[in-house]
């Protein structure tokens, strides 16, 4: 099976955009404000007020959630490990974080059951698209899921763009296919996706068709999770403290997802205060980045290496500062952040 390598990786915007200006201004607690880490000397912001409305927003630093496995290395091959005489004295904030991280993410038996389930459609569908590739993109691979994200899949086909009504017949073929084990729908979209249903776990997949902007956004998120082992927790609670917030719904013209993992990504490069906790990987490391998908290594592991110019800012001190950084340091009328150069546009 052609997957790049394996099965692949994240959603449909191009990772060489920029995050978005319109972010609602964050006020935090005393409390907060005293436990975050001191405003990023790389920055320094004169104008901090929001373009839009100044909507207060709490930190969700009370929260409890359930009990999960301890925060370790178990599963993950992260370049930056922190060890007992770096890390900082864990604080409540951080047990929060790493409880609910550990707590919602997929299973590996989840993730072996999607490779799996992935695996046989290709069969299916592999004799009649000819050098054809069947990706896993999304949250599913970049290690910003949670238990309960559906699937998304791109199937790359070898002859590039393909029209609108093709799209249609292809994805109507494959549809034919799973008739017999799924229930699938063909969405007829700007961009057709075929949506279905796993009847034996009951989990929702979306295939959409030559879809390359996903194929490397989701290489390239999985490498900065892979990067440092506090990527992960801190994506993926600032997404649930968004989500508690009501601020992270596309549908409602909120933020996104994506964005909101951009900018984390974005603050972890340019606004932690010292040294920073992630470079820009397409700078550092460009060899990973090929222009021809089948070479991407979509499962890739940074084996971990001492780094002693890296941040030990705890997960709970870099989500303090996360809020801290958007709500009064970063410059919505003048910057541009830009993941892809780890630098500030204006």
């Amino acid at each position: 099976m052609q997957r790049g390598n394996k099965t692949q990786v994240h959603e449909f915007r191009k990772a060489q955009q920029t995050t978005k200006r319109v972010i609602p201004v964050i006020n935090l607690d005393d409390e907060d404000d005293q436990k975050a880490p001191p405003l990023s000397s790389k920055r320094k912001s004169s104008e901090l007020s929001s373009p839009i409305s100044r909507k207060v927003l709490k930190s969700s630093t009370s929260t409890q959630y359930s009990s999960g496995s301890q925060f370790n290395s178990s599963g993950l091959s992260d370049r930056t490990s922190i060890s007992k005489s770096q890390a900082s004295v864990p604080t409540s904030m951080d047990e929060t974080i790493l409880k609910f991280y550990h707590s919602t993410r997929q299973t590996p038996e989840v993730y072996h059951q999607k490779l799996s389930l992935i695996d046989q459609i290709f069969k299916c569908i592999q004799p009649y698209f000819a050098r054809c590739g069947l990706y896993l993109v999304g949250s599913s691979i970049t290690g910003f899921e949670t238990g309960s994200s559906d699937v998304d899949l791109s199937l790359m086909l070898n002859n590039g763009q393909v029209p609108w009504r093709t799209a249609i017949q292809y994805l109507g073929t494959i549809k034919a296919f799973l008739d017999s084990k799924m229930q699938e729908t063909l969405i007829r979209a700007t961009v057709p996706i075929l949506h279905f249903c796993d009847t034996a776990s009951d989990r929702e997949y979306d295939m959409s068709l030559n879809n390359d902007v996903a194929v490397r956004n989701s290489h390239l998120l999985r490498c900065y999770h892979k990067y440092d082992q506090r990527v992960g927790p801190l994506v993926v609670f600032v997404k649930r403290w968004a989500k508690f917030h009501n601020i992270n719904s596309a549908k409602d013209k909120t933020i996104s997802s994506y964005v909101f993992t951009l900018m984390v990504i974005h603050y972890l490069q340019m606004g932690v205060p010292g040294p920073p906790v992630l470079p820009a990987l397409q700078h550092t490391h460009s060899h990973l980045f090929k222009e021809n998908i089948q070479e991407l290594d979509m499962f890739l592991e940074f084996p971990p290496q001492k780094n002693s110019g890296c941040s030990t800012l705890s997960v709970g001190q870099l989500f303090s500062g996360f809020l801290r950084y958007f709500a009064h340091q970063y410059n919505y009328k003048r910057d541009v952040a830009s993941v892809k150069h780890g630098e500030y546009s204006t």
